[in-house]
């Protein structure tokens, strides 16, 4: 005796099921193109001046000295500039101390490191996305790399204004 099977029937849980997984591909391409993140569209993009910092933390005194004023600055990666150095500033390490005699927590300057912010003054693309000079991406809170004549680096951007 064979057992007859019954064919399903297309009904209101089934096509419910399809809206959501279609919703789910539109609102998933719609976020893949609004931000960004599938093309290197340069629709709206300027070219503007900009000078930027980029802060280099707990370096030893040697380095000090090395990076001057009017220094071209390299991306080390993909071996272009990314603009003339314009100032140097030095300011003491300060790290988190805490005094055990009242319990509180302290900043302190170390006095054997330092901090190196330098600015640095290019011609940039200004995208959606941030600011790129020969195809590097600068963004305030973003890591970047530095090489000059006598310095190579990882710092922060902090601080990016534009040029009359």
């Amino acid at each position: 005796m064979a057992l007859k099977r019954k064919k399903k029937a297309f009904n209101v849980s089934d096509l419910f099921f399809i809206v959501v997984i279609v919703a789910v591909i539109a609102v998933g391409i719609f976020l893949y193109k609004n931000m960004g993140i599938g093309s290197s569209d340069s629709s709206g993009s300027n070219t503007v001046t900009i000078e930027y910092t980029l802060e280099f933390k707990e370096l030893n005194g040697a380095v000090i000295g090395h990076v001057k004023a009017g220094d071209n600055a390299q991306d080390p990666d993909n071996k272009q500039s990314i603009g003339t150095i314009v100032s140097v500033q030095t300011v003491p390490y300060e790290e988190i101390v805490y005094n055990a005699e009242d319990g509180n927590v302290y900043m302190q300057a170390n006095p054997d490191s330092w901090n190196l912010l330098i600015t640095i003054r290019a011609q940039a693309e200004h995208t959606d996305r941030g600011y790129y000079v020969n195809g590097t991406r600068f963004l305030v809170g973003k890591s970047n790399y530095l090489w000059s004549r006598g310095f190579a680096g990882k710092g922060y951007c902090i601080n990016i204004r534009e040029i009359g």
